[in-house]
């Protein structure tokens, strides 16, 4: 769901670039100061937050100096700890949960090295803890060519929590659907089309966070019929993620009988 620019891990696992430079050293921090002392709002994500040394100098600096600015973090809700806690408890703190499946197969094989039942554990602890703050918790949906079939599920679970869900196309070339064959692609529309009216009548939260990957998918195929070309694949999957889809798809298509007219 992510790339090289993103990730410093992918940078130094799958592609031949260098490590990336740290633009936030001591001058930064230092400039930063005079900015934390005033401002109202602060956002945290990029790779996992709560990982991040920088992220809690800041935050750090703020507790320190007596600062409650409103918090935004995104988290890929692998850690709970005392730190993460101390952060809730001090900040009036709206998260992000980055959640790309419902199973445990297909989170696992695409956020590698993330647990699904620590993930979905953690999730519900973000959430007790907004509903006893008074802030938002939110829940973060990649949509991929590896987990489009499970987008309806975590639509549903979020109606059931009372969590929004984000949905985004992501970010690495080979694994948006948007790059997906044409009968892979065919496929997704024909079985997305085919829930619609079911699934909507069941969504309230998310009801537009269907629709809109729905009208993506067939804004693709319009777009392949007219004969627009498209651009080439930057990073194809592997064997193993190419076999992973075609198998979550035939259980998906086994799970999900034509309605009867």
């Amino acid at each position: 769901m992510c790339g090289p620019n993103r990730s410093s891990l992918i940078r130094r696992n799958r592609t031949n670039l260098g490590p990336p430079q740290d633009p936030y050293g001591e001058d930064f921090h230092r400039q930063l100061e005079p900015y934390l002392e005033s401002c109202e709002f602060v956002d945290f994500v990029g790779g996992e937050p709560f990982l991040i040394r920088g992220h809690h100098r800041i935050w750090e600096y703020l507790i320190a100096n007596g600062l409650s600015p409103r918090c935004g973090i995104t988290t890929n809700a692998t850690i709970w700890n005392d730190r993460v806690e101390r952060i809730l408890d001090h900040f009036h703190t709206d998260v992000g949960v980055s959640i790309d499946g419902t199973s445990a197969e297909v989170l696992e094989s695409v956020r590698v090295g993330a647990k699904h039942s620590v993930v979905f554990e953690n999730l519900e602890r973000y959430r007790r803890h907004a509903m006893a703050r008074g802030t938002q918790v939110s829940i973060n949906f990649t949509f991929l060519r590896h987990n489009w079939f499970e987008l309806q599920e975590m639509l549903l679970l979020g109606e059931e929590l009372g969590i929004r869900v984000n949905v985004t196309d992501g970010d690495r070339s080979g694994s948006r659907v948007q790059r997906m064959p044409d009968d892979e692609l065919r496929l997704v529309h024909r079985m997305m089309t085919r829930q619609s009216d079911h699934l909507l009548r069941q969504l309230s939260l998310n009801a537009d966070q269907w629709r809109r990957p729905v009208a993506m998918v067939d804004a693709e195929l319009e777009r392949r019929v007219d004969g627009v070309p498209f651009d080439p694949v930057m990073e194809p999957p592997s064997e193993r993620s190419e076999g992973l889809v075609i198998d979550s798809i035939m259980r998906w298509v086994a799970d999900h009988p034509e309605p009867s007219p």
